[in-house]
């Protein structure tokens, strides 16, 4: 897994799971000086589990602090995030790499014996806009060796 680690570089995001977003955020805020914030309901039909359609909706906070995201989820749907929750009780969920090509680093992770939990590929509107900010193709990848622990790749294209 070394090699995996050194080509995908340091992560960008840590994902966790909560049934209180409320009382999360109040938490980490008192944990971290976050510099940027934001706070939106994530609904998205272009969305596949086990390669099958899935559609979700989530309501996410992101807190940046030193470079690194912190994103807090309530599922609002069924789901893997709300599975995560009922049968974890919550807490770190994912790894998250911004990636350039998702299609090299999916390769990468499935000659590591990663399978793709979800994946998603979508447009996304940041809160308030009427018009797309990026287009995501991204993706949870899950090994039973892992345990609880999913890996997760996002390539983003800016659309403006």
């Amino acid at each position: 897994m070394n090699s995996v680690v050194k080509q995908l570089g340091t992560p960008h995001q840590l994902g966790y799971v909560f049934a209180d977003i409320n009382e999360a955020v109040d938490t980490f805020s008192g944990i971290y000086q976050f510099e940027k914030t934001m706070r939106f309901d994530f609904t998205i039909e272009q969305h596949w589990v086990h390669g099958k359609h899935h559609p979700i909706s989530l309501d996410i906070f992101i807190g940046v602090a030193d470079g690194t995201e912190y994103e807090l989820i309530c599922p609002l749907s069924d789901g893997p995030h709300k599975w995560f929750l009922d049968q974890y009780g919550g807490g770190l969920q994912h790894i998250g790499y911004n990636v350039s090509d998702y299609d090299q680093y999916a390769q990468i992770l499935t000659k590591a014996g990663m399978t793709v939990l979800m994946n998603a590929d979508c447009d996304v509107f940041e809160p308030g806009a009427s018009e797309p900010d990026h287009h995501l193709v991204a993706a949870y990848f899950e090994k039973p060796s892992m345990g609880n622990l999913l890996i997760e790749i996002a390539a983003r294209q800016p659309l403006r």
